[in-house]
C-alpha cells in the first residue's frame, strides 16, 4: 500500500498517540490508488493494495502534492498466519489473484533501512481493520 499516515484527532481516546501513526487500517488511512491493470468490477476488491513493493514506491514518488508525506505502507506476519489469512481470503473471493495472496506466495523481506511498528489488525470482507487504541493508566 501507499498512503499517508493517519493523524489522530484531539479526542480522549487518541491522547497518548503519536501525532501522526502509521497504519495500513482501511478506516485510519488515506491510501494513494494502486492504478493497476484490472477490470472495473475488480477495482473495489483490489485497491489499495500494490502488487509489489516497487510498485508502491513508485505511487509515493508520483503522489499529488500533499501537506502530509506519502510513504509506503507494508505490512508482514508470521510464516504461521499466512495459511489462515489466504484461507480467509479463498473464502472471501474465491481465486482471484488478488495482491495479498500474490505477496503471500511469494515472501521477501522488507528492505534495508525499512522502519518496522507493530500493529493488531483485525480482517474481513477483504479489508483490514484497527482496534481504536485505548488510554492504558498505571495504577
Amino acid at each position: 500500500m501507499a498512503g499517508f499516515r493517519w493523524m489522530p484527532g484531539g479526542q480522549d481516546w487518541t491522547a497518548d498517540l503519536p501525532r501522526a501513526v502509521p497504519t495500513v487500517s482501511d478506516g485510519l488511512a488515506d491510501f494513494l490508488p494502486a492504478g493497476q491493470d484490472t477490470e472495473p468490477w475488480q477495482q473495489p476488491l483490489f485497491e489499495p493494495w500494490h502488487p509489489s513493493f516497487p510498485q508502491a514506491a513508485d505511487a509515493v514518488r508520483h503522489a499529488p502534492p500533499d501537506t502530509r508525506t506519502a510513504h509506503v505502507l507494508s505490512m508482514s506476519l508470521a510464516a504461521t498466519a499466512t495459511t489462515e489469512l489466504a484461507t480467509m481470503m479463498e473464502e472471501w473471493i474465491g481465486d482471484l489473484p488478488h495482491p495479498i495472496r500474490m505477496n503471500l506466495a511469494r515472501p521477501a523481506a522488507a528492505p534495508p533501512g525499512t522502519i518496522h511498528r507493530f500493529e493488531v489488525l483485525g480482517f474481513d470482507t477483504g479489508r483490514f481493520h484497527s482496534g481504536r487504541p485505548r488510554r492504558c493508566r498505571a495504577r
